[in-house]
């Protein structure tokens, strides 16, 4: 059903656990969990001259948060 609602390719097992890469990240579907999981990486490692905020706007009807990310420059907060 996802893939005929977003319009994804399939991707095989041996694709999947062969992309392990950063830019693998993005060439593959991902569960929310994996997604939280990459915010708060890039939240974490982001130089100190960038402002990383998280924002819950609302939520999904499964119950999930929806986040907003709102990345800055000190000047531009």
């Amino acid at each position: 059903l996802v893939q005929e609602k977003t319009g994804l390719a399939d991707v095989s097992s041996d694709e999947a656990s062969d992309d392990k890469s950063e830019n693998g990240f993005h060439k593959k579907y991902q569960r929310y969990d994996a997604i939280i999981n990459k915010i708060g990486e890039f939240a974490k490692n982001a130089p100190p001259s960038v402002s990383v905020e998280t924002e819950v706007i609302g939520h999904s009807v499964e119950g999930r948060d929806l986040l907003l990310m709102k990345i800055a420059t000190p000047e531009c907060k």
